[in-house]
């Protein structure tokens, strides 16, 4: 088959279930006669081949809904969405709204979405803001009643373990913060609430930015509202009177909840591959990543293949440090022996990964050898350049046990072709001088 042929074959694949249908309503209580905008969102997480119907739907389940001599009236606009094919001009629209039409009587209703189309049942409807995942209650009072006030929800960390996303279960009058920055101490009591700087990033939610200390909040720690914290039920129009009577929010305790998907650390163990008898070994994390800005959480080096690899691994288990790095004595390490470091580190989410380096000691000296200075130089072609090569040899050594000769090279990045050395640049042995123009662009 050619590649024309491919490009111009289409493959319907069906699956049994599920795609999902994310609804997200904007309130959760409204009063009788109003009119919402805006009312509740509709998307998918994948397109259908042909078209899939969205329909809300509204069911009475209170009394005084029950019991009302008035017609029970709750609809949409429009009163139905639509999605077609993603091969559709019209299917790159992945996100629809509708409004809510003025319900006629007060009460409670339960509030569901019915799906219809040939691929109806390779859907699955999802309200992810709400506990209940298939539905959610939708509650319409009178005209001159207080809205009750939302509760706090659930406080769930971001991927890294920066930022706590603190949910409540409807709209809030954000407690009086409006948009601005505020102390978390402010509206919330956790651990280390004082130092954390909060912002709500819509009347539902706030985003708490902890510091990166140990005592800060963790997983499975509470959180309730601080004793001030006056939070009450969002104006669901353009103004409504008598508001600072209406109940603020009940102190319920929540308990922070790691993310769905934490970052998993990155381990880097920074240790020669070859080193001489008589040189000890410096075991250095400090580069690894992805901590949240705390420490690590049992930090663990096991020592496997050489003979003696459960005493070193013990002595590392005692001696456990990251900074500085933990230094393992020349005086553990077996000539002629290889020693594999594998190390683990966790992250206060309780993600936790894995990096492993094999060193050898062989029994002749090697001393290591580094050029002074910046890795990386900017010189222009007009300058001369002087690069000093630095030998260390270990603590049993010293430089005047070594014949040591020297040997430089230049090579071109951009190309890998050597560069010819004059012997006049290296007459001292461990210095190259380059005279101006040596070095083209």
């Amino acid at each position: 088959m050619t590649m024309q042929d491919i490009a111009t074959t289409a493959i319907n694949v069906t699956t049994k279930c599920c795609r999902t249908v994310y609804v997200q309503p904007s309130v959760a209580t409204v009063f009788a006669s109003q009119s919402v905008v805006d009312f509740a969102s509709i998307s998918l997480s994948a397109y259908p081949q042909g078209a899939l119907s969205a329909q809300f739907q509204f069911l009475c389940v209170s009394d005084t809904c029950r019991n009302s001599s008035t017609t029970v009236s709750v609809a949409t606009v429009p009163s139905r969405v639509d999605f077609l094919s993603s091969t559709s001009p019209q299917g790159a629209n992945s996100r629809q709204t509708l409004s809510l039409v003025s319900p006629s009587v007060p009460g409670t209703y339960k509030v569901t979405v019915a799906l219809s189309g040939p691929e109806a049942s390779q859907y699955k409807v999802v309200f992810p803001d709400v506990q209940t995942a298939d539905s959610f209650h939708l509650n319409v009072q009178q005209d001159d009643e207080p809205l009750p006030a939302p509760s706090l929800s659930t406080a769930v960390f971001t991927t890294d373990g920066s930022y706590v996303e603190i949910h409540f279960s409807g709209a809030t009058d954000q407690g009086g913060f409006g948009d601005a920055l505020f102390s978390c101490g402010d509206l919330f009591q956790f651990a280390c609430a004082a130092a954390s700087s909060c912002r709500w990033s819509n009347n539902r939610v706030v985003v708490a930015s902890l510091p990166g200390r140990d005592d800060c909040l963790s997983p499975s720690q509470p959180m309730r509202l601080a004793v001030t914290a006056a939070i009450r039920s969002a104006c669901p129009r353009s103004t409504c009177s008598n508001m600072n009577r209406w109940p603020t929010a009940q102190n319920v305790t929540v308990f922070a909840e790691r993310p769905s998907s934490p970052a998993t650390p990155t381990i880097v163990l920074s240790i020669p591959g070859t080193i001489g008898t008589c040189t000890p070994v410096s075991l250095n994390l400090g580069s690894s990543s992805g901590n949240g800005g705390r420490s690590w959480i049992d930090p663990r080096i096991a020592v496997i293949g050489a003979s003696n690899a459960l005493a070193v691994e013990a002595y590392v288990a005692e001696n456990m440090r990251i900074n500085p790095p933990l230094v393992v004595p020349a005086t553990m390490l077996l000539s002629n022996e290889a020693y594999t470091f594998v190390a683990t580190l966790c992250n206060f989410l309780g993600e936790c990964s894995s990096a492993s380096k094999t060193m050898r000691v062989v029994p002749s000296e090697i001393p290591s050898v580094s050029i002074a200075g910046d890795s990386l130089r900017s010189v222009l072609p007009g300058q001369t350049l002087r690069l000093v090569a630095q030998v260390q040899v270990s603590a049993c050594s010293s430089l005047s046990d070594y014949q040591l000769s020297y040997n430089w090279q230049l090579v071109r990045q951009d190309s890998a072709e050597s560069v010819a050395i004059d012997v006049q640049w290296t007459k001292t042995a461990s210095v190259l001088s380059l005279p101006a123009y040596a070095l083209l662009p």
